[in-house]
């Protein structure tokens, strides 16, 4: 099918591109490796395009500076996938052929990529996103769910996460490049996985934590809890960090064993944050964004800042896309792009 320009669709895609030059000393770390003090007088440059038609955009993956994809939508009625080459200049729709909201998206190469969507909905490509198949999941108990996350640690090992009203979750796994899917249902809502290799993997949800060291043949719950949990990201095989919704930040620096408090969440003492997307550049080096929320830290998480002006909108993800430039995604159609970090 072909790509639509976004400048064509002035009914539905109304944008409005704007700079802004600001200075932040510290958010010069992100995808960078230059020490922070070396650059405390270089300026950061950021585009916003702000959608007017009030799209949700969940997540975004870049296989490299050039090419990239966003997805999102409305959960019920509309799907949302755009495409750049040129590092987000210009971005064009792909046709996926589903009206419900996408809510994650990776390529594993320029050609096969995986979504997932709303009412258990799985898109498929491989041919670079011009053609997206379509994989309705019909599982046995559990018909329509929102399949939040994917993740695959190759090309034929891929796990999609999701579930609804806290109490439902679930796990599907495919070993064969996504033509066949099994799955697990689970007690709690899920939201994320994370691969740390072929056999490693965690995924979080409703006060949960779980790993696997098979593959994903059996999980095992992790001694953390206290918050519904949206977020993973492992920087290393040994270091990790959780986020929750209510505001919690926890840390294990022994692959999951025990985990450290960095920020206890619903705190009356601390500013109300609610968190949906972590990630670490480094074991040292992270972000998180949420709600009115972009914090870094450059220590492990023992503290964190607020990036300056950009606690506007809810920031549904951040991802890095090559050559020390990154994105962050949100509500009402929000794509940022750093530039010369």
């Amino acid at each position: 099918m072909e790509d639509r320009s976004i400048s064509s669709l002035e009914a539905n895609l109304i944008t409005m591109r704007f700079y802004r030059i600001i200075y932040l000393p510290l958010f010069l770390l992100l995808f960078s490796g230059t020490a922070c003090q070396k650059q405390t007088e270089d300026a950061i440059q950021w585009e916003l395009i702000q959608d007017q038609q009030d799209y949700r955009l969940w997540s975004a993956h870049f296989l490299n500076a050039d090419t990239g994809y966003v997805c999102g939508g409305n959960r019920y009625d509309n799907a949302l996938l755009l495409h750049t080459t040129d590092g987000g200049n210009s971005w064009h729709t792909q046709e996926t052929g589903i009206e419900k909201i996408v809510f994650d998206i990776q390529f594993l190469n320029a050609h096969f990529g995986v979504a997932t969507a709303y009412d258990a909905k799985i898109l498929v490509t491989r041919d670079g996103g011009s053609n997206w198949e379509l994989q309705q999941q019909y599982m046995y108990g559990h018909p329509w769910q929102a399949l939040r996350a994917v993740d695959f640690t190759n090309d034929t090992l891929g796990l999609v996460v999701g579930g609804q009203a806290y109490n439902t979750g679930l796990i599907l796994r495919t070993q064969n490049g996504a033509f066949n899917w099994d799955f697990q249902a689970f007690e709690q809502e899920l939201r994320d996985v994370f691969w740390t290799d072929s056999q490693t993997a965690y995924v979080c949800g409703y006060g949960v934590v779980y790993k696997t060291e098979d593959a994903g043949d059996t999980w095992f719950l992790l001694p953390v809890k206290g918050d519904f949990f949206t977020s993973i990201h492992f920087p290393s095989p040994q270091i990790g960090y959780v986020v929750g919704y209510q505001g919690s930040i926890f840390k294990t620096e022994d692959a999951g064993a025990s985990w450290q408090t960095l920020r206890r969440g619903e705190s009356v003492f601390k500013k109300n944050h609610h968190f949906e997307r972590v990630y670490f550049r480094n074991t040292e080096e992270g972000y998180i964004v949420g709600v009115g929320s972009c914090l870094y830290t450059d220590d492990g998480g023992e503290s964190w800042q607020q990036v300056a002006d950009l606690d506007f909108q809810k920031f549904n993800a951040i991802v890095p896309s090559g050559n020390n430039n990154g994105f962050i995604v949100g509500d009402e159609g929000n794509i940022i792009r750093f530039d010369n970090l």
